[in-house]
C-alpha cells in the first residue's frame, strides 16, 4: 500500500491530469500525469501572464524573476512527494474483489518503482480489463516501460 503523503485523491488533480497532463497506453494499463512544478523554458518571464503561475504568483510590483526562482526553488527542496492513483472502473469488472484485486497488484508494483519515480509528480494509473489475467510479471514490465516511455523514473530499477 502506498503511504499516505504518495496517494492521490484530490479531484481537481484528476481533472488536470486528465485536461493538461500526458499519458503514455500498454496493453493493460494507461498512465496518466502532470508534473506539479511549472516550467518555464523558452518563456520570457516578462511575458508570463499571472494566471499561468497559480499559487506562485507574485504581486506585480515585485521582481518576478526573481521571486519565481526563489519560489520554484522553495518547492523543488521542500521535496514535494509524488502521488499517485490506481483507477479500476466497473468496465474491467463488476466484481469489487476483482477490481480491489487488481488495484492492490498495481500497487504492489508501483512500491517497487516509487524509489526511482520523479519527484513532485501527479500519477494516475487506469487499468484495463486485461489486468485480471496477467501474470505478475506482465505487470511489473508493463509498468516499467510506460514509466520509463513517460520519462518518470530518474534510473534503471533493476
Amino acid at each position: 500500500m502506498l503511504s499516505h503523503p504518495h496517494r492521490l485523491r484530490d479531484r481537481q488533480a484528476f481533472d488536470l491530469i486528465y485536461k493538461r497532463g500526458r499519458r503514455k497506453s500498454g496493453s493493460l494499463m494507461t498512465v496518466g500525469w502532470l508534473d506539479r512544478l511549472p516550467t518555464f523554458s523558452g518563456t520570457s518571464f516578462s511575458t508570463i501572464r499571472q494566471s499561468q503561475l497559480g499559487d506562485l504568483a507574485p504581486p506585480a510590483s515585485r521582481d518576478i524573476r526573481r521571486d519565481i526562482r526563489r519560489d520554484m526553488k522553495t518547492v523543488a527542496d521542500a521535496g514535494i512527494p509524488t502521488q499517485i492513483a490506481v483507477v479500476v472502473s466497473r468496465k474491467v469488472s463488476r466484481k469489487a474483489v476483482e477490481r480491489n484485486r487488481v488495484k492492490r497488484r498495481i500497487r504492489a508494483a508501483v512500491a517497487l518503482f516509487l524509489p526511482q519515480i520523479q519527484p513532485h509528480q501527479w500519477i494516475a494509473i487506469y487499468a484495463r480489463s486485461t489486468m485480471l489475467t496477467c501474470s505478475w510479471e506482465q505487470l511489473r514490465q508493463e509498468l516499467s516501460g510506460l514509466l520509463r516511455k513517460a520519462g518518470l523514473l530518474n534510473s534503471d530499477p533493476d
